[in-house]
């Protein structure tokens, strides 16, 4: 019995008809696996994920395939984001098997949730220097039956390696002694030398935005003055404007690109991509303003806000890559197609900014059929920046887009993921900050009334709507940090005690005194492994996000031992930080802001905030004081300036300090 169509997550909705015997993770499941001693298959997956329907279609939905699976083993389907813990324990262990993860993840554990094998993706015969999914299965049932021992064995040392992970990264960070000087200068050299000159980004295909690198380049650029590295930036973020991760007709961004030069997305949208994305543009623009940072933000907008907003104030998780079982079908174009909807002169227009050709542009076997297939992205000669971001071809957009509404739209992920939200809140107040747009403010308002009401209540924290899962660090370090913009934004002091009270409840539950840490997870009674989050990866460390929440809050609110320790977070990472930046971007961030001394600026409500909102200011710790006057103070570099009164001195005064004069 298949037990999936009791579920609300999509992801596991999607598997509700397959012929294996499904179990959701739960006691029925584990207490069944140890009664008949039986291996757990656990497949986790997303509903966005491409490799994962691919993996459904071909060998969960063969009855042969899943006769055998029903026989041999106990079944589990998890939507890694309903449990990021669990996710984060067995890739984990997937990676130190095979070098590499990703999803559809598939873990085989033993009866009592240890796991002791496992990788990605399968197919359903040998190919690609892979076995077949059937060839994993019986190979784990004859280990499992004959070499029990050596199983058990495996278990154990990945359950050690699983949990040590943290701590391996403190011990490499305290030994790099010889690293603990000119932290900026190493870090910035080291990503230098992996800059993508020609395309912008960081390496090779398949490529990712690197979107908490690019940010650490625009902060290390504020103190410095490196010009090259906001070349890189601006250059990297019109390259991908430019390119088909971004989706040039309906706005938002794609995952990542198969490709070195951004054309080819993998075509699914998650929220907190495009919410570290409406960040990041709207910071870049206000040290670099330019027509395409602008175009990106307010296309990219309208999508979330068209999309992916729900009736409740949060926002969908994600939208698939796949419609009608075809990758990418729902975005990709006919030439003839086009040429039909537009006249003349509309189609003489876009067919000069985009790479469109008769016999198409990208050749894709999963597309059956033969018919040219077009990607939109634009022509490598185009420079016109002015037409590319004019109203006219955003009308020409708007016609192509009501085309695309009559087609057969990917599957939209309803789950409303509290952490996710947090960041998207934060790109609203960063681009309102940019722009001075109210609607981006009210958005924003809106994700923190959410919170206040439903997502974030006192003594109810939730990871998603709709569900008990209890909150994870992740969602309450970002869910603190929106707070913390919102009260920067708008000066409103009920913000920062609501960040307060979510401060004070994960030091009271999620940090380990012992380890100087933070637990991820408090749904410990399921977990076989403490779970924290040290990395950066597709989205800032929690634990990093908690360093800087820790940092401000200690500052403003004088409260001398959380200052401190948010500090100590920071300087104890700080070897590791610059061995490994591209997994530690936001952390590489708070360490250069931590040794030019954390940037506190102090106001009134009465002072020209949003002038000053306006203003690149990296971690900034903005402080709304009490007296009535409309000065304006800057401590930093371990000192405090005379107050000015304008928002020109105030200006001059960054000028000043952190080499921006030369480039204005």
């Amino acid at each position: 019995m298949n037990r999936l169509q009791f579920e609300k997550s999509p992801y596991l909705l999607q598997h509700k008809s397959n012929p294996v015997d499904w179990y959701p993770w739960g006691s029925e499941a584990l207490e069944k696996a140890v009664k008949e001693d039986k291996p757990i298959l656990l497949s986790i997956g997303y509903s966005s994920c491409h490799w994962c329907h691919v993996m459904e279609q071909e060998s969960f939905t063969d009855p042969l395939v899943a006769e055998y699976m029903n026989h041999h083993f106990i079944n589990i389907k998890l939507d890694r984001e309903e449990r990021p813990d669990l996710d984060k324990i067995y890739m984990d262990a997937v990676v130190s098997i095979s070098g590499s993860g990703g999803w559809p993840l598939n873990c085989f554990l033993l009866p009592d949730k240890k796991p002791f094998y496992g990788g990605t993706y399968f197919p359903p015969s040998p190919r690609h220097q892979r076995p077949s999914w059937s060839q994993i299965l019986q190979h784990i049932v004859r280990i499992f039956k004959e070499k029990r021992v050596e199983v058990e064995e495996q278990a154990g040392r990945l359950i050690r390696y699983v949990s040590n992970a943290s701590s391996t990264l403190l011990e490499v960070a305290s030994k790099d002694h010889d690293l603990a000087t000119d932290a900026g200068v190493k870090i910035f050299q080291h990503l230098k030398n992996r800059f993508d000159r020609s395309n912008g980004g960081f390496g090779g295909a398949p490529k990712f935005p690197s979107t908490m690198t690019l940010k650490f380049l625009l902060d290390h650029y504020f103190y410095t003055g490196q010009l090259q590295g906001l070349q890189h930036v601006i250059s990297s973020l019109e390259h991908m404007a430019r390119g088909g991760i971004f989706d040039q007709i309906g706005g938002g961004f794609a995952r990542y690109t198969t490709d070195t030069a951004w054309r080819i997305p993998h075509f699914e949208k998650m929220l907190y991509d495009n919410a570290l994305f409406m960040s990041l543009y709207s910071q870049a623009f206000k040290i670099s303003p330019g027509p395409i940072l602008k175009k990106v933000v307010s296309q990219s907008a309208t999508w979330l806000t068209r999309d992916m907003k729900s009736s409740v104030g949060g926002y969908y998780s994600a939208m698939d890559a796949d419609s009608e079982h075809v990758e990418g079908k729902y975005y990709v174009w006919d030439y003839n197609e086009i040429k039909k909807l537009l006249n003349s002169e509309d189609f003489k227009l876009f067919e000069s900014v985009y790479d469109i050709h008769p016999e198409g542009n990208w050749a894709d076997p999963s597309h059956t059929g033969g018919a040219p297939i077009n990607i939109l992205w634009v022509r490598n000669e185009f420079e016109d920046e002015l037409t590319y971001c004019s109203k006219r071809l955003q009308s020409v957009h708007e016609e192509l887009l009501k085309q695309r509404d009559t087609r057969i739209a990917p599957l939209k992920d309803t789950k409303i993921i509290t952490a996710w939200n947090a960041l998207l809140c934060m790109g609203w107040f960063d681009a309102y900050d940019a722009f001075g747009t109210k609607d981006f403010l009210q958005e924003a308002v809106s994700i923190l009334t959410y919170f206040e009401e439903i997502a974030l209540v006192e003594e109810r924290y939730l990871h998603q709507y709709e569900s008990e899962i209890p909150a994870m660090l992740d969602d309450l370090a970002y869910g603190i940090l929106a707070f913390l913009y919102g009260y920067r934004s708008t000066g409103n002091k009920g913000y920062l005690s609501k960040a307060r009270q979510l401060a004070k409840h994960v030091m009271h539950h999620y940090y380990l005194p012992a380890q100087k840490s933070f637990r991820y997870s408090v749904s410990t009674h399921d977990l076989v492994a403490e779970v924290n989050d040290l990395y950066d990866n597709t989205m800032p460390s929690a634990s990093g996000a908690m360093a800087y929440n820790l940092v401000y809050l200690g500052r403003v609110l004088s409260i001398d031992d959380w200052e401190l320790l948010g500090n100590e977070l920071i300087t104890d990472l700080r070897g590791a930080i610059i061995r490994y930046p591209d997994s530690l971007s936001h952390w590489a961030s708070l360490t250069i802001s931590q040794d030019i001394g954390w940037m506190e600026v102090k106001s009134s409500a009465e002072a020209d905030i949003d002038s000053i909102r306006s203003l690149y200011l990296p971690s900034p710790i903005l402080h709304f004081l009490e007296e009535k006057n409309a000065d304006i103070s800057l401590c930093h570099q371990f000192s405090c300036e005379m107050p000015v009164n304008s928002i020109q001195e105030f200006r001059s005064l960054l000028d000043k300090h952190y080499h921006l004069d030369e480039e204005r």
